[in-house]
């Protein structure tokens, strides 16, 4: 009796060794259904036309359920807005006031739990986008 124990013991060790391992987060983020990236900041340095309406994208899937963040030149917004899949990750801003043009995109393809800012530019705007990407 006390042979089957430890042989059941042994067995459920082993299992738990191949069931439970160390990955990177960059693994994890795969495992889990890809990157994800949070946008946290917009800082206006230009608005085209003297303002936008703007909303985000990623991997060109609209995010925010149609909300969008009225900037004018020199304005700041918190921007709580967080998507994406796959191994990397096209934000791109866009101008609902202007037909829905692109204000420029960038690529993220790898996490950070860190903020980052990238500046982008389009239709006669330009932003500075602090982002972090977690997972």
């Amino acid at each position: 009796m006390t042979r089957s124990n430890q042989s059941n013991s042994i067995a459920l060790s082993e299992i738990n060794n191949q069931l439970f391992t160390e990955v990177s987060p960059e693994q994890a983020a795969v495992v889990e259904g890809g990157l994800r990236v949070q946008l946290l900041q917009l800082r206006c340095l230009q608005a085209g036309g003297g303002s936008d309406q703007v909303f985000a994208e990623f991997n060109s899937v609209r995010s925010g359920f149609g909300r969008t963040k009225f900037m004018r030149t020199n304005s700041v917004a918190n921007f709580a807005e967080a998507g994406g899949s796959g191994s990397s990750v096209r934000v791109r801003l866009r101008d609902a006031s202007d037909g829905n043009r692109s204000l420029g995109s960038f690529i993220v393809s790898s996490t950070t739990r860190n903020s980052q800012t990238r500046r982008i530019s389009g239709n006669g705007s330009t932003y500075d986008v602090t982002f972090n990407a977690p997972f």
